[in-house]
């Protein structure tokens, strides 16, 4: 399909019809997203970055949180027994007990991936969405392990921010419906600078879309630095940086992992080899992960 090539004046003449006309500006498309009633960010996810955020929250009431919801409840067991998750292959069918085994923060997390999955099931642009929460899944989920091998005490939130990462992406196509997919078209024929064509297109980027957001639903401030110009100066926000740039990279492909490794090495007493065996380690085995998440 061939289309005409787009800039500002020509696509202002589009009105697509989703309860708004379309305004070509940050700040408008903000206060649009910013004023719905988004199941990507439904009351579910909102507690349990409450409970995430809180030093005084207690496995108790993560898992209370988590029984409110039967489907929940069932999906976020068969998770955590998954082999990604539980490790030490125990199996158990209850919330509270898997809290205790792997972790407060690591059900905090497969709960909050699971809410943010369940909430574009029914979505038009349920296969963009998808793609777009699958490669930020991967990229939290390498964020999380650099995390780990840095010893950074917040892994966990370094994961929900490295998941985060593309909100506005995310919220921006849960709205569109089947209007949407023109514009996906639109903004992919010219695929080779994508921001410069969601800028002409849209009046704004997705980034910035995230940023705006962020700041709007007082989102963690790791999250915000993670998507302002200059992020990549401090070791979690580099990890958050790794994270997507590692899911870029196509399989087999190890030697672009290089000089994310060497540096990951360079900032702890990890050798080179480990943080390679684990970056490929955990490629291999989030794959799976991902698919318990789908059941």
């Amino acid at each position: 399909m061939v289309y005409p090539n787009i800039n500002a004046y020509t696509w202002s003449r589009y009105s697509f019809k989703w309860g708004y006309v379309m305004k070509s500006d940050l700040e408008n498309w903000v206060k649009y997203i910013g004023s719905q009633t988004l199941p990507v960010f439904n009351s579910t996810i909102q507690r349990v970055i409450k409970l995430t955020t809180e030093e005084t929250s207690t496995s108790k009431e993560l898992a209370d949180m988590i029984m409110q919801d039967a489907s929940l409840t069932s999906r976020v067991i068969q998770v955590a027994n998954s082999p990604f998750y539980n490790r030490s292959n125990i199996k158990s069918d209850s919330v509270r007990r898997m809290v205790l085994l792997i972790g407060f923060k690591r059900i905090a997390e497969i709960c909050f991936t699971l809410s943010i999955l369940d909430s574009v099931a029914e979505k038009n642009a349920q296969k963009i969405i998808f793609k777009i929460i699958s490669q930020s899944f991967h990229a939290a989920t390498h964020a999380h392990a650099l995390a780990k091998l840095c010893h950074i005490n917040d892994s966990d939130k370094i994961y929900i921010a490295a998941l985060l990462k593309h909100i506005g992406e995310i919220a921006f196509w849960s709205l569109t419906g089947k209007s949407g997919n023109l514009i996906s078209d639109l903004i992919n024929c010219q695929s080779n600078e994508p921001e410069k064509v969601q800028e002409q297109i849209l009046g704004t980027t997705f980034k910035k879309l995230s940023l705006g957001l962020a700041e709007q639903w007082n989102l963690s401030q790791l999250l915000k630095e993670s998507l302002s110009v200059n992020f990549e100066h401090t070791l979690d926000l580099k990890c958050i940086k790794f994270g997507h740039e590692i899911t870029e990279i196509k399989s087999n492909d190890y030697a672009k992992l290089e000089p994310i490794a060497t540096f990951i090495s360079s900032e702890t007493k990890v050798s080179f080899k480990e943080v390679m065996n684990t970056i490929q380690a955990n490629i291999i085995a989030q794959n799976n992960a991902y698919d318990s998440f789908l059941k």
